[in-house]
């Protein structure tokens, strides 16, 4: 879609394994975090837009917030570039914790020589 010059919406905050992964502290905990945020742009010259949506208090749809463009982004560090996403991602989480889907096993894979987290 992107080399098509399509928007497309794209979730980093997905446990792809290691072979995808770079681990970057989100929350404090070291966690694999994909690099595909920042090969995009390498790959295609898009720019990477946050955007942060969460449910009305009355449940009658979604609030939606356009955020510019990452600047400087990516950089040659992959793990910068994850921690600068995982910022986002706290920043937006923390906003509504509530709505954050946390039974999902973001903290599956760990480091190496790291125990199991669930």
């Amino acid at each position: 879609m992107l080399k098509k010059n399509t928007a497309m919406l794209y979730t980093p905050d997905t446990d792809a394994g290691p072979k995808s992964s770079v681990f970057a502290s989100f929350f404090g905990v070291q966690t694999a975090t994909v690099t595909a945020s920042a090969r995009f742009p390498q790959v295609t010259g898009c720019a990477i837009l946050p955007v942060n949506y969460f449910r009305r208090k009355d449940n009658r749809g979604y609030i939606i917030r356009f955020y510019p463009a990452l600047e400087n982004y990516p950089t040659n560090d992959a793990s910068a570039d994850a921690r600068t996403i995982n910022e986002w991602l706290e920043k937006f989480i923390l906003e509504h914790p509530e709505q954050y889907l946390w039974q999902y096993k973001r903290f599956k894979t760990r480091p190496p020589g790291e125990a199991k987290f669930y």
